[in-house]
């Protein structure tokens, strides 16, 4: 049976992917992270979002990406992107740009990845943690 929706094999959060200038789908991810450390509250910074997909059937798939902080149930960020898989049995590799995350307080964020089908069900595919640090908190 085939896939409703694509499957997210590897998620990394960094400062930058940077494409390659000689192959297409390969990045080089620059300040991979778990963590970030800030100098102020609030603290504001663009993320990137490396992908690493796979689907077993072509097509183009919406997705979102949720940067939260559960704790205090709030969403941070909602970013739309969108997959394309030209043929079945596919991994694609892609680069979210998430611009203007402002942390409100130091603490665990959420990253989650969804897809949805084309009934807009929503299948949550991957899920990553970055901790905001206060300077003084190292």
């Amino acid at each position: 049976m085939a896939m409703k929706v694509p499957n997210v094999r590897v998620i990394a959060v960094c400062d930058e992917a940077v494409p390659s200038e000689m192959e297409g789908e390969v990045f080089t991810p620059g300040n991979t992270r778990y963590y970030a450390v800030a100098e102020s509250l609030p603290h504001a910074r663009t993320l990137h979002v490396y992908l690493l997909l796979y689907c077993d059937s072509p097509g183009e798939f919406s997705g979102v990406i949720l940067l939260g902080l559960p704790s205090a149930g709030r969403l941070i960020r909602y970013t739309r992107f969108q997959a394309t898989f030209g043929h079945a049995w596919r991994f694609e590799a892609m680069r979210i740009g998430i611009d203007e995350c402002v942390f409100p307080e130091p603490g665990h964020y959420s990253l989650e990845v969804k897809f949805m089908d084309e009934d807009l069900v929503e299948y949550p595919r991957a899920d990553s943690q970055i901790l905001l640090l206060e300077e003084n908190d190292e």
